[in-house]
């Protein structure tokens, strides 16, 4: 059977009228269309009401390769001497960022704690235990780490756990290197 007098795929068939041959649109694409990027190009796709049914290009594969973890993270923006990190490369696997952020894991714990309405007597032990864990941390930082970290969260359970207090103890309280949670 002749495929151009007798299409077999869904494409429509256009009649040729100088010859009276019918011929056959055929997708061009060498990509999948998708709905936000159609090949204006292709006379099937880029046919007025045309479905991406009717495309015949391949899907792009995706790149399933997993970035390289160079252990960057908001504290330590770029490595350098002192964090040991080195590229894989041709000629060797590289050796792994040593940076120890201190700070991430007290962040880690902030975002960890409960809404402040969600504090009753069964959890309040717990969470008071989370926010000494916090100050723990907090106390090992520098001066310099510590002006990192917001801890208005930590604040807002503390004063939900003990009641307010009197505004000059709130005060000498707010203050990072007096920070205590009892």
């Amino acid at each position: 059977m002749c495929e151009i007098c007798n299409p077999q795929d869904s494409g429509e068939a256009d009649e040729e009228p100088e010859t009276g041959i019918i011929k056959q649109e055929q997708c061009s694409c060498l990509t999948l269309c998708t709905e936000g990027q159609i090949n204006p190009d292709c006379p099937v796709c880029g046919a007025e009401d045309a479905g991406l049914s009717d495309c015949k290009g391949k899907a792009e594969k995706e790149d399933t390769k997993q970035p390289e973890d160079t252990g960057i993270c908001k504290h330590h923006q770029a490595h350098d001497e002192s964090c040991g990190y080195q590229p894989a490369s041709e000629d060797g696997e590289g050796s792994p960022c040593t940076y120890d952020c201190r700070i991430c894991p007290i962040e880690e714990l902030i975002a960890a704690l409960p809404e402040v309405g969600s504090i009753t007597e069964e959890n309040g032990s717990e969470v008071r235990a989370q926010l000494d864990q916090i100050l723990a941390l907090f106390a090992e930082l520098t001066g310099e780490e510590q002006e990192q970290l917001d801890l208005s969260r930590c604040y807002e359970l503390q004063e939900a756990l003990d009641g307010p207090m009197p505004p000059t103890r709130r005060r000498r309280r707010m203050a990072p290197p007096r920070l205590r949670w009892r």
